[in-house]
């Protein structure tokens, strides 16, 4: 009987675990150490209660313009953000972000608002207005425009003196502007911030002042205007030969008044390069007239320097370096380098030294050496120590294969650090110091990058490091296992044998003594060890032998015996039944 009751215990016992909800198994309240909380860089700190109405807020305002995107990533891994499991991914524009996002718990018991505020800084521009980027046309009244601006991009624009700016975007030229001297940078954008360095200044003439434009080369160049205001642009066109190439343009600000003195001064030229119609090559040109009106003044194409560069003649040395590198070439006769539509050409012939430099004083890396190879790919010549290299240019050639190699910080102390992870299971620690360690580990590879000269900072890393390890916290052992073995023990032990229940006893003292010390989950295999060991004293129960004796078997004498025996026994007992009644009688 005591055998069924067990067998009917152990039914009942595995039907409740076939009956358990799914997310009772999927995460027992042991690993559920913060069920609603997130984990985003730079640890914005959150008020708020979490209502819908009344979110978690926080602000995090001009960070990084680099990153581009923030990982919001929840505290208990097994609770949804959004929806998602675990993290999700939220891109980043430049300015504000405004970020709302829904956390709830694993057991889906409770749901919380956050709303998180990100400004991203607008990037710096790495290049400004420059002079020749912009140039005008002269004002009759308020009808000057400052022309050559881009339509995709924002500019401000103000009157010199003035401190407010102006801005404009999807225009290429500035209109309604009456003559005088204004200021024109780029504005702030989506993506960048105001350019900040000296402003662009821009001149608009008056229509009614203009300056005599005098083309000393009548067969070979050709000219926009024959007269201009301040501030206004004049192009020109020089003829050329089929291998002729444009070294230098001369045009001269002259200022002749009658009294017989005067000065001449030089306009830059800006260069738009080669063209070809009809057979015929030209370069074109122009300038942003800047000299001031006087009657007196005139402007006067004088010279253009021109050269005949063959192919065969002239050779590039063209130059692949890494950051920081400086090469420097410097030909034996000057005489031997021209320029060819910006790009500089030696001689066939002539003799280079090849200069490679690399500033070595910040302990980051060592430059070794490098090597030119000419148009085949063939090493022309090489600098095992770094040292120059002369070189007789025959064709073109490229310096490469320049040799930096760095010196890398010590990441000793650090990887020791690491070294004690690898043989932790963070799963065994409460998640609110697990994500601590977990957001260093996120910077290795950065750290990995750092040379001698950041050594301060690995130092300070690793730590950080140390100190987020040294705080983990175990999470408290799972006796879930124990605690049910423990309410299967019958309260009534008497029916069992004393070996098996002294079994049970000891075990249950070692499976209570791991409760009672509250041993974390560092020792969970310490403790589902105790709690197998239970189970087996459990399943190891012994019910003692309460059936009665059996009755002895009578000797075997045959058949014959047994009827005379059961003959006798009838006799026997028909005389005591006589007997008692004669004995009623009297």
């Amino acid at each position: 009987m005591g055998r069924k009751k067990w067998l009917a215990a152990l039914l009942m016992a595995l039907l409740g675990v076939v009956l358990l909800p799914a997310a009772v198994l999927a995460a027992s309240p042991a690993d559920i150490d913060d069920n609603i909380g997130v984990a985003i860089i730079y640890n914005p700190e959150f008020t708020g209660s979490g209502t819908q109405e009344d979110p978690y807020y926080a602000e995090l305002l001009y960070r990084s313009s680099s990153r581009d995107r923030v990982t919001i990533e929840t505290v208990n891994p097994q609770a949804t953000v959004n929806g998602v499991q675990g993290r999700i991914t939220v891109p980043l524009s430049y300015g504000i972000n405004d970020i709302r996002f829904t956390v709830t718990a694993a057991d889906g018991s409770r749901t919380v608002w956050y709303h998180l505020v990100w400004e991203r800084g607008k990037l710096n521009r790495n290049e400004d207005l420059k002079a020749g980027d912009l140039w005008s046309a002269p004002a009759s009244d308020t009808d000057g425009r400052i022309l050559g601006l881009d339509p995709t991009e924002h500019y401000d624009y103000r009157a010199a003196g003035s401190q407010e700016w102006i801005h404009i975007s999807g225009v290429s030229e500035i209109t309604g502007l009456a003559a005088g001297t204004y200021e024109v940078r780029y504005g702030e954008s989506a993506i960048y911030q105001a350019s900040g360095t000296q402003p662009c200044k821009v001149t608009v003439g008056n229509a009614s002042e203009t300056m005599e434009i005098r083309n000393q080369l009548p067969d070979t160049v050709s000219v926009s205007k024959t007269r201009a205001a301040s501030g206004e642009r004049v192009d020109f066109k020089i003829r050329l030969d089929e291998d002729a190439w444009v070294q230098d343009v001369t045009v001269k600000n002259i200022f002749a008044p009658p009294e017989g003195w005067g000065s001449e001064t030089t306009f830059v030229i800006y260069s738009d390069g080669y063209s070809e119609e009809n057979g015929v090559r030209y370069y074109n040109a122009y300038i942003i007239v800047s000299a001031t009106y006087s009657e007196n003044r005139y402007i006067e194409l004088q010279e253009v320097d021109t050269a005949v560069i063959s192919a065969n003649e002239y050779h590039t040395v063209s130059i692949q370096a890494p950051a920081g590198v400086n090469v420097k070439i410097e030909p034996a006769d000057a005489d031997d380098v021209l320029d060819r539509d910006g790009t500089t050409v030696y001689r066939s012939g002539s003799s280079v030294t090849i200069t490679v430099t690399y500033d070595q004083s910040q302990g980051t890396a060592l430059f070794q050496g490098f090597k030119v190879y000419d148009a085949s790919g063939n090493v022309a010549a090489e600098s095992a120590d770094g040292a120059p290299v002369t070189i007789t240019v025959t064709d073109d050639l490229t310096v490469r294969d320049i040799v930096i190699e760095k010196v890398f910080a010590d990441f000793t102390a650090m990887e020791a650090q690491l070294a004690r992870l690898e043989e932790m299971d963070l799963t065994c620690y409460t998640d609110d110091s697990r994500v601590v360690v977990e957001d260093k580990l996120r910077t290795v590879n950065a750290m990995y990058t750092c040379t001698m000269k950041d050594q301060e900072l690995v130092d300070t890393y690793t730590a950080e490091l140390k100190a987020a390890i040294d705080g983990l916290i175990p999470k408290a052992g799972d006796f879930t296992q124990i605690d049910d073995l423990l309410d299967r023990i019958p309260e009534d032990l008497t029916p069992y044998t004393q070996e098996s229940v002294a079994a049970l006893r000891e075990a249950e003292a070692a499976a209570r003594q791991a409760i009672e010390e509250g041993w974390n989950r560092l020792r969970q295999d310490e403790i589902d060890a105790r709690a197998q060991r239970l189970k087996e004293a459990l399943d190891g129960l012994k019910e003692e032998d309460t059936s009665p004796a059996e009755t002895p078997e009578a000797p075997d004498t045959g058949d014959d015996a047994l009827v005379s025996g059961l003959a006798l026994l009838a006799l026997a007992a028909a005389g005591c039944v006589i007997l008692t009644r004669s004995r009623r009688k009297e």
